[in-house]
């Protein structure tokens, strides 16, 4: 089954999710206001897991996943793991807290159209902070479809 390049929720009258997959793994996610301006954006990166590391992180104890979290003027980088493993990396710009009111007036098809891509080697440099982000220190919610999803891999992983 192929997935749409772009899918759009409706949320309510002024705000849509709009969503563009791309063919390495990576979604592109707005928030939209008012009809078409960027509210945020969010850049979710596939990573790979390595099954055999991730079953020594739960030997060693892990059973939850936590987060970790850099932010500055509106940008936040989120990074999730297994035990120390990491398995999910999301940057989100946040357009109402950027500095630049030149970047805050940008429109839907424009940010569709000039997706960034972070270097996620420069990303694991950042000094990080425990939690999700300032604002959202617990996101049990995310944690547990998270869990679900590498209990999931890893029953999979050790039934071959």
């Amino acid at each position: 089954m192929d997935i749409p390049p772009v899918v759009v929720v409706i949320l309510d009258d002024d705000a849509k999710h709009v969503t563009k997959r791309y063919s390495d793994g990576r979604s592109l996610r707005l928030l939209v206001r008012d009809r078409h301006y960027l509210y945020q954006k969010q850049m979710t990166y596939q990573i790979t897991w390595d099954l055999e590391a991730m079953v020594k992180e739960r030997t060693k104890g892990a059973d939850c996943v936590v987060f970790k979290y850099w932010e500055k003027q509106g940008y936040i980088v989120s990074f999730s793991y297994y035990g120390t493993y990491l398995i999910g990396v999301i940057v989100t710009l946040d357009y109402t807290i950027v500095p630049n009111p030149n970047i805050i007036s940008v429109k839907r098809h424009t940010a569709l159209a000039n997706d960034v891509t972070f270097p996620i080697d420069d990303l694991k440099k950042l000094p990080m902070q425990d939690g999700y982000s300032s604002q959202v220190k617990r996101h049990p919610e995310l944690s547990s479809n998270m869990h679900d999803a590498v209990v999931q891999a890893l029953i999979g992983f050790q039934e071959h």
